[in-house]
């Protein structure tokens, strides 16, 4: 992740954390955090190619890392997602009411702001899996007035995903078999994108199993301490009568 970024970032890895920040602030109680956040990865993978791709034409249409366009759609986000701007607001000091369109070429946590807000004024839920979320940032993102096709949003949504799985790989230390099966698994998917995609989305999920099957393993030895400590009591006291 050495490549030269744009729009104010330093490095990928920080885009990334701030898409993680920007959706947890956000996040209602029943809300896959994980179908949100590969939404936000493959939508700024598709539009600027995770802040990689420098925009030929600024301040005229979109803006950037999100690529957000001037005009009605800017104003509408502003407009509806005042309930949402203020919580951006009050946990990352930002004073929306100063910002104009042009200042996110050179603000990329705004820029995520904005689009998962313009993802909140959406009346149905972020779709799980990948066809779904390609509908969703079509109808809802690009639009019918937008070039985005299917083919080249999956080339971007997979590229994003491979990313975002390194960048996870490089933030959780995993120990040398899970490294080493992950790393294979990898290799063996290389060759297939649905697979890819499918991998990444499965990585986070089998990181909590992880530590969920950690925690369940310590509840067991502790109950086997248990059942012992109980039997030992058990045959002391038979011994004494």
């Amino acid at each position: 992740m050495n490549e030269k970024m744009n729009y104010g970032l330093t490095r990928m890895s920080q885009m990334f954390s701030m898409i993680e920040d920007v959706v947890d602030v956000f996040a209602g109680p029943n809300e896959d955090k994980d179908a949100t956040i590969r939404l936000m990865v493959g939508t700024i993978s598709q539009e600027t190619d995770l802040g990689m791709y420098k925009d030929r034409t600024p301040h005229k249409y979109g803006e950037g890392l999100t690529q957000v366009d001037a005009g009605l759609p800017y104003k509408d986000i502003l407009e509806r997602g005042g309930k949402w701007l203020d919580i951006a607001a009050d946990k990352f000091g930002i004073d929306f009411s100063i910002i104009k369109h042009r200042d996110l070429a050179y603000s990329p946590l705004v820029g995520i702001i904005l689009c998962r807000v313009k993802y909140k004024l959406v009346p149905s839920s972020i779709p799980k899996d990948y066809n779904g979320q390609w509908t969703y940032y079509k109808r809802w993102y690009n639009s019918f007035l937008g070039a985005a096709t299917q083919d080249e949003f999956k080339e971007s949504y997979t590229a994003g995903m491979k990313e975002y799985s390194e960048y996870l790989d490089s933030k959780i230390p995993l120990d040398e078999d899970i490294a080493y099966d992950l790393k294979e698994a990898k290799r063996i998917v290389s060759l297939n994108s649905d697979l890819e995609i499918k991998l990444a989305t499965a990585k986070a999920e089998a990181l909590q199993l992880k530590e969920e099957l950690s925690k369940k393993d310590k509840a067991v030895d502790q109950l086997n301490k248990t059942v012992k400590q109980m039997r030992e009591e058990k045959t002391t006291n038979s011994n004494k009568k």
